[in-house]
């Protein structure tokens, strides 16, 4: 079953009052036979044959996208301006030497001579 359809049943599923759950696997192996074997529907993503695993984040980032889509169908949850203005030089460059004096303790992105290569 596809992401997509499983999110619609079991949101009908649930909003007439019946009980849902989704069991990802592990990480390492995924679910063993016997869970497989309980499950009432099995949930595939649509992925790359060559690179067909996907870790647990994933899988669940992708099941919960497929849950808002339905719940909001397709809306974002706030407004998005149809551009965003683009950033000044003048506005950008003193935080990125903040940045930079932050994390080397200079007003310099250098890393440490001793960081460099030595080759």
């Amino acid at each position: 079953m596809a992401p997509e359809a499983a999110a619609r049943e079991i949101s009908g599923h649930a909003g007439g009052g019946g009980k849902a759950g989704i069991l990802f696997g592990r990480e390492r192996w995924g679910l063993t036979n016997d869970e497989v074997a309980r499950a009432n529907r099995i949930i595939t993503f649509p992925v790359n044959p060559g690179f067909a695993s996907l870790n647990l984040a994933q899988a669940v980032l992708l099941m919960g996208y497929e849950w808002f889509k339905l719940a909001t169908a397709g809306e974002l949850p706030f407004a998005m301006p149809e551009r965003s203005e683009r950033a000044s030089s003048t506005r950008w460059r003193p935080s990125s030497t903040t940045l930079c004096a932050s994390s080397t303790g200079s007003n310099s992105c250098a890393p440490p001579r001793s960081a460099r290569p030595c080759w």
